[in-house]
């Protein structure tokens, strides 16, 4: 008797798991739905915040009210090659809600894009910050200095910044930025290629561009604010002792600061600078 009981317990057990997990799923569908259902009221503006993450376009999305779709990729989640797993079901659907996002932009009859570029080093380690962050916390959150910097060694997809234009603006634009001059003393560039209309900005130089980027979108009004958002990170105090002690090696160096990426955005001046900075 007491065994029957027993199995009845745990079977009743099972399929309340079952139930909860269920409608978990169910309240995670209805969320994405929601999203994109604000995604696509965004894109009535025509417009998208469409860059590489960590390049300060966070100071034009709060400068906008948010109402501009602020997007890294159309592809596969970057996180999920820095942490080496494979992709879980739910991100399928966020892939599936960016195809729908990228179907309805290229509708508008005239779309344009704001994308930016940064220093490389600097935008991968504020990436590396972000992702222990927002996806491994618990995880990663009593490691020692040396270790966050073999972690970042090893781990971090360091040719982003390198290729993200050919895996993101070419591919899903037919939009080749390295075909066009891009202005480095002046920080920025707008390319037009069929309907689209492409703007690239030095986030180095994003202060001094604030009537480019106003022009750029009819705004005669518009104000950049900045949002030092890394300030606000729990991480703040070990992403700046990270910077001040980090010591890249020379293949890294070579790797990111003789690319044909810092070559056409950035001037012979300003990559020494940046290179000095790490050393």
């Amino acid at each position: 008797m007491f065994r029957v009981i027993w199995w009845f317990l745990e079977d009743l057990e099972l399929k309340y798991i079952r139930l909860y997990k269920f409608r978990g799923k169910i309240k995670m569908f209805k969320k994405k739905i929601k999203a994109l259902a604000s995604f696509l009221k965004a894109l009535s503006s025509g417009v998208i915040i469409y860059q590489m993450g960590k390049v300060g376009s966070t100071s034009i999305s709060f400068s906008l009210g948010k109402k501009v779709p602020h997007i890294h990729s159309f592809g596969p989640d970057i996180t999920n090659y820095f942490f080496k797993r494979p992709v879980k079901k739910r991100n399928y659907i966020n892939y599936l809600i960016k195809k729908v996002i990228l179907f309805f932009f290229k509708l508008k009859k005239e779309p344009k894009i704001i994308t930016l570029v940064r220093d490389p080093l600097s935008r991968n380690v504020s990436a590396f910050f972000h992702y222990l962050e927002e996806t491994n916390k618990h995880e990663y959150e009593n490691l020692i200095i040396d270790e966050y910097m073999s972690l970042f060694n090893k781990r971090m997809p360091h040719d982003t910044p390198l290729i993200w234009f050919q895996n993101e603006l070419e591919k899903y634009f037919n939009i080749d930025v390295y075909g066009y001059e891009f202005d480095k003393e002046k920080g920025w560039n707008i390319i037009q290629k069929g309907k689209v209309k492409v703007l690239i900005l030095q986030m180095e130089k994003l202060n001094e561009n604030e009537d480019v980027i106003a022009e750029f979108l009819n705004k005669p009004d518009f104000k950049l604010v900045r949002a030092n958002t890394a300030s606000n990170k729990n991480y703040i105090e070990t992403y700046n002792e990270f910077k001040s002690k980090f010591k890249p090696n020379k293949q890294l160096i070579d790797i990111l600061y003789n690319s044909k990426y810092m070559e056409h955005f950035y001037t012979n001046a300003e990559r020494n600078i940046f290179v000095k900075k790490w050393r």
